[in-house]
């Protein structure tokens, strides 16, 4: 079985991506992704992708309408009859994807919503939204999500008749079992001994709240002059958020670490992980810290299937000290007990693949 990923891009940036990539690593060799993106790439995904027997495809983007369609109308000429399901990552692209049954001769089409809202700014969402409910909310057949909460708030109620699963952003739970030696040499490599680090993994965008991040930080920083702030992740904000902190005099407390290829060491260098995000379809970086045992301080609007062991949750409205005397809190409290309780809540890809493997095959039977 081929099924068709339809992702804005192939890098290790992109959340998107690290979910398939995970599914694809241990699907059998009776289902293949194929990808269809429009963004930026890196060779060593590209690369990657090939070695699983899977193949990459760049075309247009869809906001260079006629050049997009020029590449989609090439793509399934060339293409006809080789995927059986189209899955589509980014939802208010469904329209695009309309006849894709009749153009690329595909049995199934599925939306699948990885977050609460269309799109990161105020005006992506309400812009991208409103060419979902006008092109593409009947274009489905299946709805996935990576909680009830993203399939609720994308698909909403228009499409009840439609069946609908939660597939979880799993993961090689296994690799982010604590490990001492490994805490060790992180915190020795990266000069955090003797320091209270505060972690946090996410794409520079609006999402993820990095300017509540700095004030969050600063407040910290009169409880202890201990704390440094560790950022991973790459994004279109990261320059400005540097600037920021420059501004307010708290750079030098500051790693901005960027992509990071192997998060399971970093991750288990940190005494908290601080997760503020205005939005999440799931917040997998919040439940890989829980994996590790961290204490892990997040917003309200992190969804419960996010929260399973060793977690505060605060309101984004509380002032940025009240978030700060937490952390001092819970800073460094470990729990043994993370890696049990994660298993226990689906998200070990061991598991997850073959039930995903399954449900592809029963879906195109049925």
């Amino acid at each position: 079985m081929r099924i068709l990923q339809i992702t804005p891009e192939l890098t290790g940036n992109s959340g998107i991506h690290h979910v398939s990539m995970n599914y694809l690593r241990e699907f059998d060799k009776s289902v293949k992704y194929d990808f269809l993106y429009f963004g930026k790439s890196q060779k060593e995904m590209i690369e990657e992708i090939e070695s699983l027997g899977c193949r990459t495809y760049k075309v247009s983007s869809p906001l260079k309408f006629r050049s997009f369609l020029k590449d989609w109308n090439k793509f399934c000429d060339k293409h006809y009859g080789e995927f059986d399901i189209l899955e589509n990552n980014l939802p208010f692209l469904n329209g695009f994807f309309r006849k894709s049954k009749e153009e690329l001769g595909v049995k199934l089409v599925i939306a699948h919503a990885h977050a609460t809202k269309f799109g990161d700014s105020k005006l992506s969402n309400i812009r991208n939204k409103i060419f979902y409910e006008i092109t593409g909310k009947n274009v489905p057949d299946i709805l996935f999500g990576c909680t009830r909460e993203a399939i609720e708030s994308i698909f909403g109620n228009v499409n009840n008749a439609l069946p609908s699963y939660k597939v979880r952003n799993a993961f090689d739970v296994n690799k982010y079992r604590f490990n001492d030696k490994v805490r060790e040499d992180i915190r020795n490599e990266l000069n955090w001994n003797g320091k209270r680090v505060i972690g946090h993994i996410g794409r520079f965008s609006p999402q993820k709240n990095h300017e509540f991040i700095l004030k969050i930080f600063k407040s910290c920083l009169k409880l202890s002059d201990k704390y440094v702030l560790v950022l991973v992740g790459e994004g279109e904000l990261k320059e400005r958020i540097e600037r920021e902190a420059s501004k307010e005099g708290i750079r030098n407390k500051i790693q901005f670490l960027g992509y990071q290829p192997d998060i399971s060491k970093i991750i288990q260098g940190f005494d908290v992980f601080l997760f503020p995000s205005v939005f999440e379809g799931l917040g997998i970086s919040a439940v890989e810290a829980q994996c590790c045992g961290l204490p892990v301080v997040v917003s309200e609007n992190v969804p419960n299937d996010a929260l399973i062991t060793n977690y505060s949750v605060l309101c984004l409205n509380d002032d940025p000290q009240i978030w700060a005397k937490k952390i001092d809190g819970v800073q460094g409290n470990f729990s043994k007990e993370g890696l049990s309780k994660v298993i226990e809540s689906g998200y070990d890809i061991k598991e997850a693949a073959p039930s995903l493997e399954r449900l592809y095959f029963n879906l195109v039977r049925d």
